[in-house]
């Protein structure tokens, strides 16, 4: 495993766990929602966001990244931790579409 997916995988434990200062930067972030039911976001402001916190992802363009993501066993992961993963806004396209992480518990 690379440090950029160990890194993403404990991002989204953190984010599933509704860690606050997590909930924090993402509330700060001007493209994302959070409220009570989850996080709610689209891949390349994702991937944006990864870039300037986690300097791992400086190192990966778009496609790798999108890669990374989806070669990651995020969903089962997240479900450990009482969330589920799904797509919010299918618009057809993974890089238009709006995910969400959703707070089960």
């Amino acid at each position: 495993m690379t440090s950029a997916q160990q890194i993403l995988l404990d991002f989204f434990v953190l984010v599933a766990q509704r860690e606050k200062g997590c909930l924090a930067g993402l509330s700060a972030w001007q493209s994302f929602r959070v409220d009570e039911q989850g996080w709610t976001f689209a891949l390349p402001d994702l991937f944006a966001y990864l870039q300037k916190g986690y300097p791992d992802f400086l190192e990966l363009d778009y496609k790798q990244f999108r890669q990374l993501l989806f070669d990651a066993p995020v969903n089962a992961l997240v479900k450990q931790h009482g969330a589920e993963l799904f797509i919010a806004d299918n618009q057809q396209n993974v890089d238009r579409s709006c995910y969400q992480l959703r707070w089960l518990i």
